[in-house]
């Protein structure tokens, strides 16, 4: 309990500091290493980059759509470790939290005077983004992918405008290569645009650039950001699944407009924003509080041209930039699941790093309500550790209790040989990672085929999902099954589990008829249905 308050005092910022700061982030994630998935997303990912790994072509022999880059890391971890192996993406996504650490303790150094906000914008970081459960902190998602992208891109445009009057070409395509990085990881990416166009129309504002300069910087960020994109693009049209690509990223669509609407979309998100802004109190509290008082200092200086504002205002412009960016991706689709909420809290910690060290200088007394900081810091990262470790059974268990996976996957290991394929009719993806099965069918949940949306009425039938059905989808279900004879169809929906309940394959008829002519009912485990192949 001294050594933090004894950090706190001191008014430099060492390099030791900051490493040790990032070796608590290390320390609070070890736990990703203990199981071999951690979500049902991850499941997703790492069926897809097997299916790559054995020479499927994303988008059109194993489809999902999302970008293709979270695939790749996947696949690289399945080449690298062995198939279905997923703890070399967790080894990465570890390092893109601390990259991300470091890139905020570089950048929040360029924010004000106090030298100890480069390590306390770090430490926010890496706590309060294992404050939620384990599936959402620490699953190798996109967002912490993306945000490492965004942050290094944050710090560099930062240090650029320290030594420059006007951000160079050079850091402009940099920053629009490193979006372009985020956007390989997820379309919210892109909302990071608003940071470098910020900077842009504060210097044209200013007169420290002309209109068609700024319109200029804004084509070469642009130019900048094109670029992964479109090597992606080249390897799609190499690889003959640049059409496919289209298609089902055209299906985002879809799924926006399947998400909340209205009232509900309020209500969902402040009700999420306060309970993890709750269990994340410090960056959120003194992050909002240093928007406050951004806004009103902004609304004092007024937009005079005559009244140039200087490298902290400018700065803390650009983090405000970046976090009404990361809400708009966060509210994107209106579902507010947990780990988009890691999308706001890189910016968060920026602005909230130096009002909490104020706040810490000027409460020397009474004592309490330093101790009380501190425990704001350890009470959230201590819980999620226990939480993600010893206590995880207990809490999980109630918390987010999950069907048995483990059991369905051993038996059809048991039952299958190691080039078999399985199709499981639900969204179970988990079954094919844990029974170590490729996919035999384009499709690892069945989503595209029955309308249901995660998040959303339509996976309890509250709402038809009719309108959500990806049209050919069928279609391409009876080609796989036709030309790939997966040997095992599993059942999930005879087991109700993952919402399935309500869409058994009773309720398709062309698909129980089918199942009914070339597979035999083998045996049931935990309530799901296992059929074996009958017809060659």
């Amino acid at each position: 309990m001294a050594i933090l308050p004894r950090l706190f005092l001191r008014r430099h910022s060492r390099p030791a500091l900051v490493g040790l700061v990032l070796l608590v982030g290390l320390l609070l994630r070890l736990p990703a290493f203990s199981r071999p998935l951690l979500s049902s997303d991850e499941a997703v990912y790492a069926t897809t980059g097997e299916a790559m790994r054995h020479g499927a072509v994303l988008y059109r022999d194993i489809v999902d759509h999302k970008p293709p880059a979270i695939y790749d890391v996947y696949f690289l971890s399945a080449e690298v470790l062995g198939p279905f192996d997923t703890q070399l993406a967790h080894a990465l996504v570890i390092l893109a939290v601390l990259l991300t650490g470091f890139a905020l303790s570089r950048a929040a150094l360029r924010m004000g005077a106090d030298p100890r906000a480069g390590w306390m914008a770090a430490l926010l970081w890496v706590v309060f983004s294992t404050a939620m459960p384990d599936f959402d902190a620490l699953a190798a998602n996109g967002e912490l992918f993306l945000l490492a992208a965004q942050a290094v891109a944050f710090a560099w445009v930062l240090s650029r405008l320290g030594r420059r009057r006007v951000l160079g070409w050079e850091t402009l395509f940099g920053a629009g290569v490193l979006t372009g990085v985020a956007v390989a990881f997820k379309f919210q990416g892109a909302t990071f645009l608003a940071v470098p166009g910020t900077a842009l129309v504060i210097e044209a504002w200013w007169r420290r650039r002309t209109v068609a300069g700024a319109l200029g910087g804004l084509a070469v960020t642009l130019a900048g950001t094109a670029v992964v994109p479109a090597l992606y693009l080249l390897r799609a049209s190499v690889d003959g699944s640049l059409g496919s690509m289209w298609f089902w990223f055209d299906y985002n669509a879809k799924y926006l407009d399947a998400g909340p609407h209205g009232w509900e979309v309020w209500r969902l998100g402040l009700l999420r924003t306060a309970l993890l802004g709750t269990a994340a109190f410090l960056p959120y509290a003194f992050g909002l509080t240093a928007t406050w008082r951004w806004m009103v200092e902004w609304w004092r200086r007024g937009l005079a041209r005559t009244v140039q504002p200087g490298a902290e205002l400018v700065a803390r412009t650009l983090a405000e930039a970046w976090l009404a960016g990361s809400v708009i991706a966060l509210c994107a689709g209106g579902r507010f699941f947990g780990h988009y909420f890691h999308l706001v809290l890189p910016a968060l910690s920026l602005l909230a790093a130096g009002p909490l060290l104020a706040f810490w200088d000027r409460f020397a007394r009474p004592r309490v309500v330093r101790v009380a900081v501190v425990l704001l810091f350890a009470g959230p990262a201590l819980g999620a550790l226990a939480v993600t470790t010893v206590l995880r059974p207990e809490v999980m268990g109630r918390l987010d209790p999950k069907p048995p996976y483990e059991q369905v996957a051993a038996r059809l290991h048991e039952i299958s040989g190691r080039n078999d394929t399985i199709f499981v009719w639900g969204h179970s993806t988990e079954v094919y990672v844990l029974a170590r099965r490729r996919d035999g069918t384009r499709f690892m949940f069945c989503d595209y085929l029955t309308g249901t949306s995660p998040g959303t009425d339509s996976q309890t039938g509250l709402a038809d999902p009719k309108s959500n059905v990806v049209g050919p989808a069928w279609r391409m279900l009876f080609d796989d099954l036709a030309r790939r004879k997966p040997r095992f169809l599993v059942d999930a929906s005879t087991a109700g589990w993952d919402h399935y309940g309500a869409f058994p394959m009773t309720r398709y008829p062309r698909l129980e008829a089918y199942v009914k002519a070339h597979y035999r009912e083998r045996e049931r485990v935990a309530g799901v249905t296992i059929y074996e192949r009958s017809v060659p």
